[in-house]
């Protein structure tokens, strides 16, 4: 669960389109998750605890709920163009939520509920207007299945993804493969106390984006109780860079985010019931129009709950 970079810039581009005349300038929510298994024995006999397993299957009529909320706040915007050089501030605020709910062991549908933008960008002085939200896919069912050992997706009604949902689409189904869960905890058992670090690219965490490097260092500090399940309680740190190559308008881009984890995984279900990311992210891109750059505190909290 991590900030789609593409998505994050697309909502900028009308903005950085138009040049500001003279001086004059949100909020979030909830997700649910993607994979969740049957009940299996997740302790082993001398007392270390299994956070991840591929053999885990999803029992069929399961629903998870997630809720992803990005947040950037007193945040800076740059602009470099012909038109000459802008710069600015922005608070910024993406909610996302979806439904899953497994059909076999190899079949997920998956529905976006709701994909939301706040934003507030204030560039020479003046209040900039709200870009155009575009929701591709929101409320539209989609079928993600594994095939010969890859997860794919597609819309349930048989009509083709355009360009503009195909980002979306593979999120949601990256999602549902818990391919970030296998690269963050791997599959041996591991004790309170231990301590393990993760190469960023194997992670999975930044997306779309490319040449992924970095590395993520984990901890887990003990079990306790979380709305009455048991869960791992597990912190770390993060710093990671990437590149995306087929940035919006076909620019190229890279992004960093540096910061602390603070991860509440259940063991039952071996599923983050919680999860918040907190650091300081900086974008820069190559757009039609200059370069454009961005950066800021950012805070990235996803909830997931398991039923109706």
């Amino acid at each position: 669960m991590k900030p789609s970079f593409l998505l994050f810039l697309v909502p900028f581009l009308p903005l950085v389109a138009c040049k500001p005349e003279s001086p004059a300038g949100s909020s979030g929510g909830e997700v649910e998750a993607t994979t969740v298994v049957e009940e299996k024995e997740a302790t082993t006999p001398d007392g270390a605890h299994i956070l991840f397993s591929p053999e885990l299957d999803r029992p069929a009529g399961q629903v998870i709920r997630m809720t992803e909320v990005m947040k950037t706040t007193g945040g800076s915007f740059g602009m470099e163009s012909p038109q000459g050089k802008f710069e600015g501030d922005m608070d910024m605020t993406t909610t996302k939520e979806l439904r899953f709910e497994n059909e076999s062991a190899a079949k997920v549908k998956a529905t976006i509920t709701r994909n939301e933008l706040i934003q507030k960008v204030v560039m020479n002085g003046q209040e900039m207007p709200q870009a155009p939200q575009s929701k591709p896919l929101v409320g539209v069912p989609l079928l993600i299945s594994l095939e010969e050992d890859e997860w794919k997706g597609v819309r349930e009604d048989g009509n083709a993804v355009d360009a503009s949902a195909e980002v979306e689409l593979m999120a949601v189904t990256r999602k549902v493969s818990r391919a970030e869960d296998e690269g963050l905890y791997g599959t041996e058992a591991r004790k309170v106390g231990d301590s393990w670090k993760v190469d960023a690219a194997e992670a999975m965490m930044l997306k779309e984006a490319s040449d992924v490097e970095g590395s993520i260092e984990l901890t887990f500090d003990k079990v306790g109780d979380h709305e009455g399940s048991e869960c791992a309680f597990i912190s770390g740190t993060f710093d990671m860079s990437g590149s995306a190559p087929e940035g919006p308008g076909g620019g190229d881009g890279n992004m960093s985010l540096k910061g602390t984890f603070t991860i509440i995984r259940s063991l039952e279900h071996q599923l983050d019931v919680f999860r918040e990311l907190d650091g300081e992210m900086k974008i820069e891109m190559k757009t039609p129009v200059g370069l454009m750059t961005m950066s800021g505190p950012t805070t990235i909290t996803e909830t997931a709950k398991v039923g109706e």
